[in-house]
């Protein structure tokens, strides 16, 4: 028994720690970790900003100076992946921590297992290289040791104020464990048990997040920061919105199951589990960076509180007692599978893997930024200012995604300006240049204001500097950009340049921003669409590279797979199309038209059938796409079936008269079907109603050798 406990703790640690295998894609990442080299470089912890140019010197809490310190030093040794496998580790340890305790607590090693298994994966969205990852082991550590404690085991008194002090010290989610031990108290109270040890401890536990270098303002920006919201008022951030059901349907049903567990108990009720239970999911429920630790203690609740009506149930039944594990196993294993198949799928946020996911930060813009040596005043987006720090140490950013109450405010009071009032703060803090997202509503400004030039751009940002440093940069030999707007979605003005007289210049934009950032998948885009735009057959090499880089983002935003399939059809490149459209199928690119285009793709390959079953499927959807029904009419009649081709033709002719294509299609099978006064009869009808058609010439040839023949 023993052996199949810890048999499944080192596989629920194991699948946690797998599960967060996943390269950094956090941009508060890189905040924290300029905050350690921060504090190694002055040998203390940060009391007030000294990052933001805007903000310099206002009060700052640092609630996870001492996560920050290990991060840096531990970044320092091991590199971004020593990172990633050390937060791996983390989760291990606490999920496998969390199941050895809930089994000691009572719980069966198979269920505590599977219950375990639907929050790690309930939970990885926020398995991310933050001070937070302590929680996961802190927690699980608290519960237990609260309920020893509960139970006389003083031993772990001192052990758990001495864990509290470095969770104070770690992360603010140590307000937690002040939670925990609130709820011990308000147990005894409703139990009617002496108060005198669990409110000591309660206050020895208080007393201990006071020893940090903050003191008691730690405690208070705590309380105010994990009850208050309001800051989504001034930065919309998405870790501080509510739940929202649809995005997190393991985690709902984990914690309605765990309701449903507590409020329907087999044995005697457990306040203290009640009010854990509680606290967490509202603060999950309210705001989703709570989700992950709500999961957690969802799973060792529910799982101790099953265990009383499955020990019933193996009392009762003996066929359940050599079922239950095995079922539980299989239980475990599919949710398992399926989380690791969605770890491994292309195009996700969050890549498996161990490193940096460069996709999600403006890598080529801050090497840009690097080459022409700015230095200075920075005006950034939020989430972009972290990268900033890390990366470029000459620069002092406008905000860099902490919480801070002076950056929050100017974020508002930035929103509130119009463009004078820019423009005046822009000139009273000297600010050198801008690197903003591509929705930045502050992009607009930059993009218009005299004061700057649009020099660079990439995936994640857009560079604009002063013009006297782009006038400097460009007298250096680097090429400056005229005709480009990035900060733009809508690409379609690239179509009348393309047929403008300054064409050739836009091309060379262009080229340059490809060569400038061969990763990116913007710039390639918006040459192949440049390129398509003037009939060239090149903007199918463009639009392949772009797929590469980002499929995803090709395909569900851009529909590049129709795009770029049908380009290559126009060019006779029938193999090429079939293998961008299968790869838009299989990312659901939201287009109706690719069974159809795969369809004429195949049939352009010689693949005929592969194409007809392809064009079945689509009429199978869509009986009514006369598309459909025409194309493969004309499939049919390439694979010498046009007796069957017939009856498609002479349906799309009658439910679109207009269809010259259909009329054709329908004369033409007649004529190979051998119905030769039918297609006399069908030719007469399309050279008369389309004379100007491309087509009638042909027609009138066809008709012409009926005739003799007849």
């Amino acid at each position: 028994m023993f052996r199949l406990r810890l048999a499944l703790t080192l596989c629920v640690a194991l699948f946690a720690g797998l599960l967060a295998c996943e390269k950094v894609y956090d941009p508060d990442f890189w905040w924290h970790l300029a905050t350690g080299d921060w504090i190694w470089a002055h040998r203390a912890a940060p009391r007030v900003d000294p990052f933001g140019f805007a903000t310099l010197g206002a009060p700052w809490v640092a609630h996870s100076w001492a996560a920050d310190a290990i991060l840096s030093a531990w970044y320092a040794r091991l590199g971004i992946e020593g990172v990633v496998l050390g937060k791996a580790g983390l989760v291990a340890i606490g999920f496998g921590l969390a199941h050895t305790l809930t089994v000691r607590l009572g719980a069966s090693a198979a269920s505590a297992a599977l219950t375990l298994v639907a929050a790690a994966i309930a939970a990885r969205f926020q398995f991310r290289e933050r001070p937070l990852i302590v929680a996961f082991v802190f927690l699980p550590l608290f519960v237990f040791g609260l309920e020893k404690l509960r139970r006389g085991d003083r031993r772990w008194f001192a052990g758990l104020l001495l864990a509290m002090v470095a969770w104070a010290n770690m992360h603010g989610s140590f307000f937690l464990g002040l939670v925990l031990a609130g709820a011990m108290c308000l147990e005894d109270a409703v139990e009617s048990r002496p108060l005198r040890f669990s409110a000591g401890f309660f206050g020895a536990a208080v007393a201990a997040t006071l020893v940090n270098p903050a003191g008691p303002a730690l405690l208070g920006q705590i309380l105010s920061d994990f009850s208050a919201f309001s800051v989504t008022r001034a930065v919309p951030i998405q870790e501080y919105e509510p739940l929202v059901l649809a995005e997190h349907k393991l985690f709902v049903g984990l914690a309605a199951l765990t309701l449903v567990a507590l409020v329907v108990p087999y044995r005697r009720f457990r306040f203290f589990s009640l009010v854990i239970f509680l606290v967490a999911n509202v603060l999950a429920f309210r705001s989703v960076r709570f989700v992950a630790l709500a999961a957690l203690l969802n799973a060792m609740v529910l799982s101790i509180q099953l265990e009383p009506w499955l020990e019933a149930a193996r009392q009762r039944a003996k066929t359940w007692a050599r079922l239950a594990s095995p079922v539980f196993f299989a239980s475990t294993l599919t949710l398992a599978g399926g989380a690791f198949a969605s770890a491994l799928r292309q195009g996700r946020e969050a890549q498996f893997g161990v490193g940096v996911n460069e996709a999600r930060f403006p890598g080529a813009a801050v090497r840009f930024l690097k080459s022409v040596g700015v230095a200075g005043n920075l005006f950034n987006t939020w989430e972009l200012g972290g990268y900033l720090l890390h990366e470029l140490p000459n620069v002092k950013p406008l905000m860099d995604g902490r919480c801070l109450d002076a950056q929050l405010e100017l974020q508002a009071r930035l929103g509130a300006m119009d463009a004078a009032g820019l423009e005046h703060f822009v000139e009273e803090h000297d600010v050198q240049g801008a690197i903003l997202s591509r929705t930045d509503n502050f992009a607009d400004f930059f993009a218009i204001s005299p004061r700057y030039q649009r020099v660079f751009f990439d995936d994640r940002a857009v560079v604009y500097l002063t013009r006297a440093r782009a006038e400097q940069a460009a007298a250096e030999g680097v090429p400056m950009m005229r005709f480009l707007r990035p900060e733009s979605y809508d690409y379609q003005y690239l179509a009348a340049l393309a047929a403008g007289p300054n064409a050739a210049e836009v091309e060379s934009e262009l080229r340059r921003a490809v060569e400038a950032s061969p990763t990116s998948f913007t710039p390639r885009f918006l040459l192949g669409f440049f390129l398509e735009s003037q009939g060239r057959p090149e903007a199918l090499d463009h639009y392949e590279a772009a797929v590469q880089r980002n499929p995803s983002f090709a395909f569900t935003h851009y529909q590049l797979g129709a795009r770029a399939a049908k380009v290559a059809l126009s060019a006779g490149q029938g193999p090429r199309a079939v293998g961008i459209l299968r790869a838009a199928i299989q990312a659901r690119e939201p287009s109706e038209d690719l069974g159809l285009l795969l369809g004429t793709a195949l049939q352009q390959s010689g693949d005929l059938v592969g194409a007809e079953r392809e064009l079945r499927a689509v009429l199978a959807s869509d009986p009514h796409r006369l598309e459909a029904v025409v194309n493969l009419g004309f499939l049919l009649v390439d694979s010498a079936k046009p007796k069957e081709a017939v009856p498609l033709f002479q349906r799309a002719s009658d439910e679109n008269p207009q269809d010259p294509n259909a009329l054709y299609g329908l004369a033409f099978s007649l004529q190979a079907a051998g119905d030769t006064e039918g297609a006399i009869t069908a030719w007469r009808r399309f050279v008369y109603t389309y004379p100007d058609n491309p087509w009638t010439p042909k027609a009138w040839s066809f008709l012409h050798d009926l005739k003799c023949f007849k």
